[in-house]
């Protein structure tokens, strides 16, 4: 038999620490750049080990070394789980002028935690990811599931140049300039790897 999940007495809310800095500047012609750093560190987070876990060993098994031989496993819910972001975001910024808009970012970024557990594509809902090993249990330390390393994000809104006080249709009467004037392309771009 297994016993479910229970909760240690003194179980307690994660907290999360965060931080960052910027740099920004002005390049001229409208554009300015904005890079930024990110970090954050979450403390307490919840994992779900099994209490009745043998010592890993190079001899056979035996159910009488379990510290409590009438039970398969013994969850508990516990604040053993960390994690860690850091992130650098770069940004170019080309205020509207002369018909164009750009912003276009990239984005670096870094998530590692040890409270994923065994199964890091699932969610482990608020009991906690299961760990391999409670007697270790940073050797679940690793890449934080679907995060993605490298993103880079490109918008631009750009004035198409027909109709009135544009380049090609500049003497259009009214209605030509209702039909075929004042259309903007509007673009997103987005490139990022795979998540892990």
């Amino acid at each position: 038999a297994s016993f479910g999940t229970g909760n240690q007495i003194d179980f307690h809310d994660p907290y999360v620490s965060q931080w960052n800095f910027t740099l920004e500047r002005e390049l001229g012609a409208q554009t300015g750049l904005r890079l930024t750093y990110t970090g954050l560190r979450s403390v307490g987070l919840p994992i779900s080990r099994d209490l009745n876990q043998i010592m890993p060993q190079s001899t056979p098994f035996d159910p009488r070394e379990k510290p409590f031989p009438n039970w398969n496993q013994i969850k508990v819910r516990d604040n053993g789980g960390t994690s860690i972001y850091n992130a650098l975001e770069t940004v170019l910024t080309h205020r509207y002028s002369s018909g164009v808009f750009l912003q276009s970012s990239y984005t670096w970024a870094k998530n590692l935690s040890d409270a994923e557990g065994d199964n890091p594509s699932g969610y482990s809902s608020e009991n906690g990811a299961s760990v391999e090993n409670h007697f270790d249990l940073h050797a679940n330390y690793g890449n934080v599931a679907f995060s993605r390393r490298h993103r880079w994000l490109t918008t631009a809104t750009i004035d198409l140049p027909f109709g009135r006080g544009r380049k090609f249709g500049a003497g259009m009467n009214r209605f030509s300039n209702m039909l075929l004037g004042g259309w903007q392309s509007t673009n997103i771009n987005l490139l990022q790897t795979g998540p892990f």
